[in-house]
């Protein structure tokens, strides 16, 4: 399965099925928990990403005693299921050559693929259709049947502004949030030059740009603009008072019935919440009363405890109706019973890799019609059911049919590290098994990132009668362990080393959230405030201080508007996501036994690996090895132009702390940078002052004895520039 939540909920269903618990012939493995079946003859179910680190071991040993393996969700793509798939049809392959490979037989599956393409990759290989209608009816609704359903509540005042007609909530109503919104860019969409692939503006209205680009041949849209998802939280908020105060949310059975909305992330999630909140006088807690029936409020995400993601199932009384809210986790693999509403707002967030910054970011834009297919399904299981859409019936037929694979557009580091791990011992060369997966990314992409992971250590190269095979190192053994990316991994274990671990393990979580590296606002009026509160030197520096200041402020300074948070206008979502992320690198390296026994535990790490936290040094060399490569000179004569990598006429953003040039006491020669961008000029962002001596030690791979300073890591140019800065 994909996800946790599915291989869990997916064990104990069949277990209870079957008139027992998990742990007999049922059994589960997921991240962080396992309940292995106890007989022979068994069924496991497993997380993609775990069977890939089993087959870490080699074939033989993972798949022993494994007659069947069922991939389920394969329409989703993501990295881990694309070369999941690659690896099995390489052991098809190999089990024709090799006698003590395990005669198991493969099954891939899903609601929404498309079987000739995948029969195709596994040889033409045979197809089971089975009809995938729901066990009853589903009526579907648009958004212009979403406006005639909510529009009676509203008391319109006597006197309109001319740009926007509010209701007596303070916020436009549908009527003007579909016309000034909505309607504009639908016509936008459906207009030639769309269609071409050009990028348009929707009638010069500022809350909503419509983007199309063209990938492999297909149209993706998207529209980018915080006010638009905001305008559809405000909508969704609104028809769920509806639906629940005129009683218009079936019964499941004897139980109440259930709505399931699906929005793209945690912000939009807690948006949706509070707004709910507003609506309804007196609202608080999870259980809200405000006369019959009663709303309780469950949410689904991935990060949220699983224990908790678990309540979703728990049935209500039949005097209360259960609200979910839920990201794309909820479309697949899990059947909550009593669901018969599905609200879609047709969004979701889908991650991009940046190969200017190294980084993955989230980015808001529409789920295609495969998802809208499996959100409609979550309805009608136990009686006739109903699915809302906050898009219209003519946007619909511009939605693509499916997403573009995750492999073409994330880093592939980490994946080309499990590639060699998973064909090591095989003689498949891990750039050959990339280049055979149903959609290879691009070779030169594929060899860059094998090279990056000889450059940091993570791989070993070996001559094998010819071929050229990839082997794990020490270290990169670990670095497939943690959920980052390796070189960002590389700099935890570094902080392990330094007796900066904490320090460590925040500045990977902020190196690898891309919207709080932009977070913040470091305008010319608030620059010395910035400076002075946070940091002069760098620019992550200074966002790890308001994370740690934010993290030590109470909930009354947080309620009153005095934490960094407020004060910086930095979202408060962004910092919870950084501290999410800070738990499971905690984990992590907790299991990887890097706390040995100091006396640190999964929540808390030991004191001894954090004396040297605090030093300002050192967290600078930690921000060098994670940003490895992304190094800037300043050069010519005036001293604004920057040399990096590829390109000789950079500079510092204006909105950075460094922007003034001034570092450690003087005018700074060296930076290293998260991201290299271009606008009106081309601008490093993201910035940290450097000396040479930290370059040298944690931002290069190699040495040269020969050149002496030679720094193989640093672009051409820079280590020239490299050896006439260094002390002899």
């Amino acid at each position: 399965q994909p996800r946790r939540i599915a291989a869990t909920s997916a064990a104990i269903r069949v277990a209870y099925e079957l008139g027992e618990s998990p742990g007999l012939s049922v059994g589960f493995h997921v991240r962080l928990e396992r309940r292995p079946p106890t007989f022979d003859s068994s069924i496991e179910f497993v997380t993609t990403g775990v069977l890939l680190r089993r087959l870490l071991g080699g074939f033989s040993k993972a798949l022993e005693g494994v007659t069947h393996i069922v991939v389920d969700e394969v329409h989703e793509r993501d990295r881990e299921i694309d070369l999941l798939l690659g690896v099995l049809r390489d052991l098809l392959v190999q089990r024709k050559e090799a006698a003590d490979l395990p005669n198991t037989k493969i099954i891939v599956m899903s609601a929404t693929l498309d079987s000739d393409a995948f029969s195709g990759y596994f040889g033409n290989c045979p197809v089971i259709s089975v009809p995938s209608k729901t066990l009853y009816p589903v009526v579907e609704y648009f958004l212009e049947d979403v406006q005639n359903i909510i529009a009676p509540e509203r008391k319109p005042q006597r006197k309109a502004p001319k740009k926007s007609v509010k209701d007596s909530w303070g916020h436009r109503t549908v009527n003007d949030w579909k016309t000034t919104v909505v309607d504009p860019v639908e016509r936008a969409l459906m207009e030639e030059k769309v269609i071409t692939g050009e990028a348009l503006r929707s009638e010069n209205r500022d809350d909503i740009s419509v983007i199309v680009r063209e990938t492999k041949g297909e149209k993706k849209v998207s529209r980018e603009s915080d006010s638009y998802d905001l305008a559809l939280c405000k909508i969704m908020s609104e028809l769920v008072v509806n639906l629940v105060r005129s009683s218009r949310v079936p019964l499941a059975g004897s139980n109440g019935g259930a709505i399931l909305c699906f929005l793209p992330g945690w912000d939009e999630i807690q948006t949706v919440k509070k707004r709910i909140f507003q609506l309804l006088p007196g609202a608080s807690g999870s259980g809200t009363s405000f006369g019959a029936p009663l709303l309780s409020i469950h949410i689904l995400h991935s990060a949220i405890p699983h224990l908790q993601q678990r309540e979703v199932f728990s049935p209500v009384p039949a005097s209360s109706v259960k609200l979910i809210l839920a990201t794309s986790i909820a479309e697949t693999s899990i059947t909550i019973d009593d669901v018969t509403v599905v609200i879609d707002s047709g969004r979701i967030r889908e991650s991009n890799w940046h190969a200017a910054s190294r980084m993955t970011s989230l980015d808001v834009t529409y789920a295609s019609l495969a998802r809208a297919t499996q959100r409609i399904g979550r309805a009608g299981r136990v009686r006739e059911g109903v699915c809302y859409r906050l898009y219209s019936r003519s946007f619909r037929s511009v939605l693509r049919g499916a997403e573009v694979p995750e492999i073409l557009r994330c880093s592939l580091e980490g994946l080309a590290l499990l590639a060699v791990g998973v064909t090591e011992g095989y003689r498949i060369p891990s750039k050959g098994l990339i280049a055979r997966l149903m959609d290879p990314p691009d070779a030169s992409r594929v060899a860059r990132a094998v090279e990056q992971l000889e450059t940091i250590d993570a791989i070993e190269r070996s001559d094998d009668g010819g071929v050229q095979l990839e082997s794990m190192s020490a270290l990169g053994l670990h670095l497939a362990r943690l959920p980052v990316e390796p070189v960002v991994g590389r700099m935890l274990i570094l902080g392990v080393l330094l007796k900066a671990v904490d320090a460590a393990i925040t500045i990977a979580a902020c190196l690898s959230t891309q919207d709080f590296l932009s977070a913040l606002p470091t305008r010319p009026e608030t620059m010395t405030v910035v400076q002075n509160s946070l940091s002069g030197t760098s620019d992550v520096l200074a966002l790890v201080k308001v994370y740690e200041d934010w993290l030590g402020s109470s909930e009354i300074e947080r309620l009153s508007g005095k934490d960094p948070a407020s004060r910086f206008f930095i979202s408060e979502g962004a910092l919870r996501l950084v501290s999410r992320l800070r738990e499971q690198l905690q984990f992590a390296l907790y299991r990887q036994g890097f706390f040995g026994g100091g006396g640190g535990s999964a929540d808390s790490t030991p004191a001894s690996l954090n004396t040297h936290g605090d030093d300002e040094n050192v967290r600078c060399a930690l921000i060098c090895a994670g940003t490895l490569g992304n190094i800037a000179h300043r050069v010519g004569a005036d001293g604004i132009e920057l040399l990096t990598k590829g390109v000789s006429n950079a500079r510092v953003h204006p909105t950075s702390v460094v922007s003034d040039g001034v570092g450690f006491g003087g005018r700074s020669a060296w930076y290293t940078y998260v991201e290299l961008t271009r606008t009106r000029g081309i601008y490093v962002r993201a910035n940290t002052v450097a000396r040479p001596l930290e370059l040298l030690l944690f931002a290069a791979a190699r040495v040269d004895p020969v050149s002496r300073f030679w720094v193989s890591a640093l672009p051409p140019g820079l280590d020239r520039a490299a050896d006439a800065t260094l002390p002899s």
